[in-house]
């Protein structure tokens, strides 16, 4: 079984979604995704993952990142490096300010994001 998934390219991979079809990956911790277009519904982000690395340019706004870290509270390590763009300038603006995602067990986080996106992350973070 999988337990450690990196895909990533400069031409980004937007068909990356069709590599996960045929396998539930039941044991996935760790997943990097370097400029990989994926929607936060996408069942690769329904595992209890211990390690999330996502970099580029997202496909749909950062506050469907927020359900995501909700179902992994056993996340250990975090690092965003995501471009700034019209989607996140939308969410940021729009987001409420009571909802937050709590992360128990992180011990690594590491934003190389714009300090908006940074900004916008740190806010909705409850860290231990």
């Amino acid at each position: 079984h999988l337990t450690t998934i990196t895909l990533g390219g400069e031409d980004g991979l937007d068909g990356a979604p069709s590599l996960f079809a045929r396998c539930d990956m039941p044991k996935l911790q760790e997943l990097t995704l370097l400029y990989c277009s994926i929607a936060w519904s996408h069942r690769v982000f329904q595992h209890p993952l211990k390690r999330l690395v996502l970099s580029g340019r997202l496909l749909e706004t950062i506050d469907g990142l927020l359900p995501v870290l909700k179902g992994m509270p056993i996340l250990e390590y975090l690092e965003l490096d995501i471009m700034y763009h019209e989607r996140i300038k939308q969410a940021t603006a729009s987001s409420r300010s009571s909802d937050c995602a709590a992360l128990p067990r992180l011990a690594h986080l590491k934003l190389l994001s714009e300090g908006q996106v940074c900004s916008y992350v740190l806010k909705k973070l409850i860290l231990p």
